[in-house]
């Protein structure tokens, strides 16, 4: 797997310095205790504005290295080059779950954006909403899920 895709979070330095401030805001979060100044110090840090319902969504899906590590990941930009060899690598991490609940989170975007198939959640996740249920009653391999998303994607030069 490309470095960059196995770890999607590029400056480990910057989430050194996240994470404590991470665990005082989850910490205050609870507490029902203002976080307004380490609000502050977060957004600094990760380059961009971090509020409340961000802190609020975070919380109630995951822990303080989940909020920090989410804050430092490019989720506007994935790699849609990706060969059929290193689809199939992410479609099993993926439904091995051998990632963390923020690597699964981009790898999936990955794979989106390489297969051009925008449903491809649903495919892995509630396949009797995916095309109308056509694959509901089915337990599929990842590398069956890959080829259907190929097959139903836009991406069909692999």
């Amino acid at each position: 797997m490309r470095p960059e895709i196995a770890e999607p979070v590029r400056d480990q330095f910057k989430l050194k310095k996240l994470l404590p401030i991470a665990e005082e805001i989850y910490r205050l979060h609870e507490a029902g205790v203002s976080y307004a100044e380490e609000l502050k110090q977060v957004s600094r840090i990760a380059g961009r504005i971090v509020d409340v319902p961000m802190v609020k969504y975070a919380f109630g899906t995951g822990d303080p290295e989940y909020f920090a590590r989410r804050l430092l990941i490019e989720w506007h930009s994935f790699p849609s080059d990706l060969s059929r060899d290193e689809m199939l690598e992410l479609m099993h991490a993926l439904c091995g779950v051998k990632g963390t609940q923020d690597r699964c989170e981009y790898w999936l975007k990955c794979l989106e954006a390489s297969t051009g198939e925008p449903e491809l959640t649903n495919l892995i996740y509630w396949p009797d909403q995916y095309q109308g249920g056509k694959y509901a009653d089915r337990d599929l391999s990842p590398e069956e899920i890959l080829e259907v998303a190929l097959l139903h994607g836009s991406r069909r030069d692999t």
